[in-house]
């Protein structure tokens, strides 16, 4: 850096911080004056606080406890009932079931059975139809593709002008 320039910065800087040093005493001191009460206040009322927390807190505690006792047998002696009425459904349900499905099988098979039979017997006829009739059907469509394809080769330098 060049000495002129040297020289004025340390001239500036000089007030500067004579400023920042008589603003910031007076700072400090409030500071530290608004501290030191607040500091006082909070201590003096942390410990009543702890007390009613502690006063609050006991009789909740107690409270949670009273009810869940009878909370845990109401449900012991509801869920047992609930237990029992469902096993007993349950089983003549099963049964049902059981002694339906079988039945039930055994006709969806003799059902099946004629239907399959059915479905074959028509199902050979009109594949052997189908058969029959599928060449003298591709011999016609072979006859008249070609004079087809002869008329629209004759027909193209017609269209293109």
């Amino acid at each position: 850096m060049s000495e002129p320039l040297n020289h004025t910065l340390r001239d500036m800087s000089e007030p500067l911080n004579h400023t920042l040093r008589d603003m910031s005493e007076p700072l400090n001191h409030t500071l530290r004056d608004m501290s030191e009460p607040l500091n006082h206040t909070l201590r003096d009322m942390s410990e009543p606080l702890k007390h009613t927390l502690r006063d609050m807190s006991e009789p909740l505690n107690h409270t949670v406890r009273d009810m869940s006792e009878p909370l845990n047998h109401t449900l012991r002696d509801t869920s047992e009932p609930l237990n029992h009425t469902v096993r007993d459904m349950s089983e003549p349900l099963n049964h049902t079931l059981r002694d339906t499905s079988e039945p039930l099988n055994h006709t969806l098979r003799d059902m099946s059975e004629p239907l399959n039979h059915t479905l074959r017997d028509v199902s050979e006829p009109l594949n052997h139809t189908v058969r029959d009739m599928s060449e003298p059907l591709n011999h016609t469509l072979r006859d008249m593709s070609e004079p087809l394809n002869h008329t629209l080769r004759d027909m193209s330098p017609l269209t293109t002008h």
